[in-house]
């Protein structure tokens, strides 16, 4: 029986612009999970990895009153629109160890890049000075450690034909945490929603499994990390999971091309144990991939695109609607073993 290859998480993600929720799934943007780690090790085999991905995203939404005389936002003033650029960026390194035939140890460390600009205009196209320019929206880049996560793995061939590694652990509270963004806001001082890490140890578990067959290779890749209590500031993480099947084809001996369908759900954040209804409430969607795996006698680099062919964005009673346009997700990535 011949095992699987890795098939390690590129991904290029691409949405159609639409007309959606704006602030909501950007004030704290999050990339999509991407599958790592389903690979055999043998006792004393070592698998390194880097993952970069961006994800270019653009929105534009309505603020201020139409009758300032009952206007009840801090400050009032005129009805405005917010035009911004969002660029999440994050460099993910991984490493798998094993220990054993079966046992393992699995590390992935992100370092996270958020970049954004933002423009204002009235609704006729002129440009506007909010009274509270640079509360909301900067132009400004934050760069920061990410939350580790560390997960013992255990893998083996199920019914001589199926390799399978499951892994379990936690991430670690290392990435940077802001204050209550919405207490802030509501009181018209200036704030941060974008949070490097969690602040708190969060369960993760995943499972991984696949099989060769000639040319062929299916896999099919589960995951989900949760925050089970909020952090010193009052924050508690939303649910990330993923389910996700594919299928590759060798079209030469170190030349993969794959396809994938993946479902992914963020799930909502919460601030001192209150889900804020103009806040992210989460959301979902389906994605359809084409990839590639190769290597020219060493390390593996891969390539993936995962088009959205289905997104719900969670609305509540507050949202804001606008235009949000998020066209590519960008992974490209290498592996090797040493």
């Amino acid at each position: 029986m011949t095992r699987p290859a890795a098939l390690c998480a590129l991904g290029l993600a691409t949405a159609l612009p639409a007309l959606s929720v704006a602030c909501p799934g950007c004030q704290n943007p999050n990339l999509p999970v991407v599958p790592t780690g389903g690979v055999h090790l043998g006792g004393g085999d070592l698998q390194w990895g880097a993952l970069l991905s961006l994800a270019p995203i653009w929105v534009r939404h309505e603020d201020g009153c139409v009758d300032l005389a009952a206007c009840a936002k801090i400050p009032a003033q005129p009805k405005y629109v917010h035009d911004q650029f969002i660029l999440p960026t994050e460099l993910r390194a991984t490493l798998d160890w094993g220990l054993s035939s079966h046992w393992g140890l699995s590390v992935q460390l992100p370092v996270r890049l958020v970049a954004t600009t933002i423009e204002y205009e009235t609704p006729t196209g002129e440009p506007y000075e909010p009274l509270d320019a640079g509360n909301h929206h900067r132009d400004e880049v934050l760069v920061g450690l990410g939350d580790p996560v560390v997960a013992a793995r255990v893998g083996g061939v199920v019914g001589e034909a199926w390799w399978v590694v499951a892994r379990l652990g936690a991430s670690l509270p290392l990435g940077r945490t802001e204050p209550n963004p919405f207490t802030a806001g509501d009181q018209g001082e200036a704030h941060q929603h974008i949070q490097f890490g969690s602040g708190t140890l969060d369960p993760f578990a995943s499972l991984a499994v696949a099989r060769s067959a000639g040319p062929w290779q299916w896999s099919a890749y589960g995951q989900v990390q949760a925050a089970l209590y909020e952090n010193s500031e009052g924050f508690q993480a939303g649910t990330t999971s993923l389910v996700s099947a594919g299928a590759a084809w060798r079209a030469a001996p170190r030349w993969l091309l794959q396809g994938s369908l993946a479902w992914f759900r963020q799930g909502a954040e919460r601030w001192d144990g209150k889900i804020q209804q103009d806040g992210v409430l989460g959301r979902q969607e389906l994605l359809v991939g084409l990839g590639t795996t190769v290597s020219f006698g060493g390390p593996q680099y891969l390539l993936l695109v995962r088009a959205p062919v289905w997104r719900e964005i969670f609305q509540g009673p507050d949202t804001e609607e606008g235009d949000l346009t998020a066209p590519v997700v960008l992974t490209v990535g290498v592996q090797g073993r040493i």
